[in-house]
């Protein structure tokens, strides 16, 4: 508000100013004066008298390089008076940081209307603050002589360098202001409100995309993406037909098989349907991202209290279970989960279905539906999701064996499954199981079969210590006190694992299995069992004296999240999981809704604990295994709540240092990319996110997070069915991150929590946490990869771990003075304000233009 152009309106001078520019044209006459004096072209020049040009634009742009000339003097003279009227600089910040407060309090930070308001309020304040401007530019189209252009171009000189430094001056005003709103609205006494505007926008922003869907002719497909932080609620849509709703998201496809004949009517299952829950996945953000800023994580009755299972709706379900014979054998209140068993002709009955006996395409025998399912009218409004009822094989392995060894510590490739002697590589395998009890394995297709890949004698197959050693981690640390934890999906561990531990100097008594269902473990000795076996022994090599979790789940769509909410929350007298590796996943696209929904859910609720769970990126490159042989990332890695963990290749030097690494590629390759259905985070805000290889404008979350080893040339030496062998894959850099995180809240004595805030924080400002992996692609089977790049790529992420670097930077964080560390909580909400809107939306006010004597 420093003079007649500001954006308040204060149309004329004020004595201030008047007297302020009469000083100023004062000294100017006294310059002009000693110029004439000293014959140096000062004064009225001859030239100042003779006729400007008669084109208009001749005298447009003869005034834009007499601007351009006078630039330099404007910021100057901007400057100048800013510093000389500090009352009125001060009353532009204010009024700047008073606007990005009401800006950050009622405007959506994404989304068309954001879009949109940004838009019209930014064109008001240029249009506003461009005044001076286009008034000399005015007055050079109506200039008579030379002397008029050239005090035209003097005031465009001025008016442009107070824009420039106003407009900064502005800007940080407004970025205070907006900042200091951010922090203050993040309170949880802001919930509701928030909770309102979000609502209110999310509403605003879906007719606005209605409207232009209808006026492209674009035909959107219902529930084509997946809810977040952009959806209230996780309940399905109904679709009511007579006195039963159809549970849209629910839709399933026939799978890849043959059909063998119905399911025995007669047979007992298990299904797992979620209750409608408290809150909603807005507010569990919020609660998430205080979380990661340092407040305390929720507690198990917290999170029921606010999160936990509807009363009404955990009665209404055990109401239909009673009226379908089923029951009720485990209910979960601060979960939602309730687990209904009975017959399968009642659950047909219940669900509106039919399951129908049948042979995956890799021997594997299972439960099928095809279509969505229903319930009662009165029953549809309490259920989230219902599944297990269909129990295909859902997930595969993220793991690569090298096999066998040979005495050069080099072999070959095959994915997920065993090599016979001389090189030949089996038939896919697929232990054919009991009805209802598929296989915890869907293998991988060969990647080469008798080729010797690793010719490089520096990279060579490592121990988890020596990988950690590489990492630099921490001597002489034990994991005493700690308890991690992983997912497994199928198999047993491998026979013989205890003796093996023995040898190790390592109790055995230390690994305990927690299961999530009465179906017996079956051996898969080929399959699933490595799997086992390489998480067990990542975990519990370096963390010898942590207590190490296999949780144990069915390969079915109910698996993934029943495994995350069995690690977050234990059952009374169990330990808490801290750190939670998960090794198993497929692409985005083969996901049904209600299942990567489900998940979504389990993976936010165990940030809400305060659980760190890393997950393995995939292994087959930016394809990640997709029929539509497109670009797609693995799921549950592509989640917002998870830490995604990408793969590279190591060398080591002579004396097990670290000597460089590359990309995962050959032999498999990790997976990245761009989600198409979970939209690009807080977190990587600001990021330079590559473009999606699909051509999509949808803005996905980025993947991976950071990386560890995962090329089997460099693989993690493994006891298994068959031996000690080399096993790599993204599988391996899962819990390898699991524990460099447990490393590092053990040693800076602050759990990591959800993660990746502080992972994304440090690598834009601390980024010697990392070693940035720049050199290779994640390009396989003929699909196009991410390069790596300097800082974060969708290869790589940020990098692998330097553990000492980030311990110490971590240690100097944590130990600032508490004004060190509020202001650096500040710093971020200036750089994070997130009010989407463009920089120029700000109150940009005029300062020292206040002249209109043309011949000044």
């Amino acid at each position: 508000m420093g003079g007649q152009d500001s954006v308040v309106g204060r149309n004329q001078p004020t004595l201030l100013d008047v007297a302020n520019n009469a000083k100023e044209r004062q000294a100017e006459d006294a310059s002009l004066a000693l110029a004439q004096a000293a014959g140096i072209g000062g004064g009225p020049l001859a030239s100042d008298t003779t006729a400007a040009p008669e084109s208009k634009i001749s005298r447009y742009a003869q005034v834009t390089a007499e601007g351009v000339k006078n630039l330099p003097a404007g910021i100057g003279h901007s400057l100048w008076h800013n510093v000389t009227h500090p009352i009125d600089t001060l009353e532009m910040v204010a009024s700047s940081a008073a606007l990005g407060a009401v800006l950050k309090t009622g405007l959506p930070e994404k989304g068309p209307a954001g879009l949109i308001a940004g838009t019209l309020i930014g064109g008001y304040f240029l249009y506003t603050s461009a005044e001076p401007i286009t008034n000399a530019y005015k007055k050079a189209g109506e200039a008579k002589t030379m002397g008029d252009l050239h005090a035209a171009g003097r005031q465009l000189g001025d008016a442009s360098g107070e824009f420039i430094v106003n407009t900064g001056i502005a800007v940080g005003g407004y970025r205070l202001g907006a900042g200091a709103t951010n922090r203050v609205l993040m309170g949880e006494r802001f919930d509701g409100f928030m909770e309102a505007k979000h609502n209110f926008w999310t509403g605003v922003d879906s007719k606005l995309s209605t409207k232009w869907n209808a006026w492209k002719g674009n035909v959107p497909v219902v529930g084509d993406s997946l809810p977040t932080a952009n959806t209230v609620s996780l309940q399905p849509k109904i679709n009511i037909v007579g006195d039963r709703s159809q549970l849209l998201f629910t839709e399933r496809t026939p799978a890849k098989g043959s059909v063998l004949g119905e399911v025995d009517p007669a047979q007992k299952i298990d299904v797992s349907v979620s209750a409608m829950t408290k809150g909603s996945s807005f507010l569990m953000d919020r609660h998430i991202n205080r979380i990661s800023r340092g407040s305390t994580p929720l507690t198990d009755a917290q999170i029921e209290a606010k999160f936990g299972a509807k009363p009404e709706s955990v009665e209404a379900i055990k109401k239909m279970a009673a009226e379908h014979n089923l029951e009720v054998k485990n209910i979960n209140t601060v979960t939602g989960r309730m687990v209904l068993s009975g017959d399968v002709a009642s659950m047909e009955q219940a669900f509106g279905t039919k399951l129908q006996m049948m042979e995956h395409e890799s021997g594997l025998l299972f439960r099928g539906r095809t279509g969505s399912l229903s319930v009662p009218n009165e029953y549809a409004p309490h259920i989230r999701s219902v599944l297990g009822l269909d129990n295909r094989p859902q997930f595969h392995t993220n793991y690569v064996r090298l096999n066998p060894i040979n005495e050069n510590g080099h072999g070959i490739i095959s994915s997920g499954t065993a090599a016979e002697a001389g090189g030949e590589v089996v038939s896919k395998p697929g232990t054919a199981t009991k009805p209802g009890q598929p296989s915890g394995f869907i293998p991988h297709e060969v990647i080469e079969m008798g080729k010797d890949v690793a010719k490089a004698p520096e990279s060579r197959p490592v121990t988890p210590q020596e990988i950690m050693q590489a990492y630099n981690a921490p001597e002489g640390f034990t994991g005493e006190g700690m308890t991690t934890g992983f997912l497994s999906l199928g198999g047993t561990l491998p026979k013989g694992w205890e003796a093996y531990l023995k040898s190790k100097g390592i109790d055995p008594s230390t690994v305990k299995i927690r299961t999530t269902s009465d179906v017996p473990l079956e051996s898969d000795p080929k399959g699933a069992n490595g799997e086992n076996a390489l998480d067990l022994f990542i975990h519990k090599e370096p963390l010898p004296k942590a207590e190490t979790v296999m949780i144990t789940a069915e390969n079915n769509d109910a698996g993934m999240p029943i495994g995350i909410l069995r690690a977050a929350f234990p059952n009374p007298g169990e330990k808490q999981v801290s750190h939670f590796s998960i090794s198993w996943g497929m692409s985005e696209d083969a996901w049904t809704r209600q299942a990567l929904k489900s998940t979504e859910d389990a993976a936010r609720r165990a940030a809400l604990k305060g659980t760190t769970v890393t997950v393995a990126a995939g292994d087959d490159g930016a394809g990640d295994r997709s029929p539509t042989r497109k670009q797609q990332v693995d799921v549950p890695a592509g989640l917002a709540n998870v830490t995604a963990a990408g793969g590279t290749r190591l060398w080591l030097n002579a004396d097990g240092s670290w000597a460089k690494e590359e990309v995962w590629r050959g032999s498999g390759a990790t997976g990245g990319g761009r989600s198409m259905k979970t939209p690009r985070p807080e977190y990587q805000n600001g990021l330079n996110l590559p473009s999606n290889l699909n051509g999509s404008k949808f803005d996905g979350r980025g993947v991976p997070d950071a990386s560890a080893v995962a090329d089997p040339r460099s693989g993690i030496l493994t006891y298994t069915d068959f031996g000690v062998d080399a096993i790599g894959g993204t599988s391996a850099s899962a819990p390898e991150l699991a524990v460099v995180a447990a490393m590092i809240s053990k040693q800076t004595g602050k759990p990591t929590g959800f993660w990746n805030p502080e992972l994304y924080r440090l690598g834009k400002e601390k980024p010697s946490v990392f070693r940035d992996v720049t050199v290779g692609d994640n390009t396989d089977g003929g699909i196009k990869g991410y390069p790596a790049t300097k800082g974060w790529d969708a290869s790589t992420g940020w990098g692998t771990p330097h553990i000492q670097n980030y311990i110490d930077t971590r240690n100097s964080l944590f130990n600032q003075t508490p004004r060190a560390r509020s202001f650096s909580a500040m710093r971020q909400d200036l750089v994070n304000n997130n009010t989407g809107l463009p920089f120029w939306v700000v109150p940009y006010q005029s300062g020292s233009v206040t002249t209109t004597d043309s011949n000044r």
